[in-house]
């Protein structure tokens, strides 16, 4: 089975992550919190999509560092795989150009926002990490 492949930007301002609301018109997941990003074109690697998706959803420009997480989910239409990349904003402040809302929120906020699948479990992973590296 081919997957989608979806890179998102984990984009930190302080001990602050970007998230933004899914549209309420969305076929997978309307209304729900996600960190931003979208599908890769053909002929795209992961991170140039990410560059792409966040200059079109927020009209800002970002440095793509580290992957932190990568997680698989499945749909009845097929399955996604989602990349999930630290990120930095190089030029500009993010606009809900495509999202219902956008809003900053500290790792340990993150389980208080009705967040997508695999946005969730990134989550975890990002909240995990923090109080390891706090340890």
């Amino acid at each position: 089975m081919n997957a989608l492949i979806v890179a998102a930007g984990v984009i930190r301002r302080g001990k602050e992550l970007l998230l933004c609301q899914r549209p309420d018109d969305k076929s997978l997941e309307a209304g729900k919190w996600e960190f931003p990003g979208g599908k890769l074109e053909e002929g795209e690697t992961p991170k140039q999509a990410l560059v792409r998706e966040l200059k079109e959803e927020l009209d800002i420009d970002v440095t793509v560092s580290r992957i932190l997480d990568a997680r698989i989910k499945r749909y009845e239409r097929g399955a996604i795989l989602v990349l999930f990349y630290e990120c930095s904003i190089a030029n500009g402040t993010p606009k809900a150009l495509e999202h219902k809302r956008i809003t900053y929120v500290r790792p340990e906020e993150l389980t208080q926002y009705d967040l997508a699948d695999a946005d969730r479990c990134a989550a975890e992973t990002i909240i995990r990490d923090k109080e390891n590296a706090n340890a």
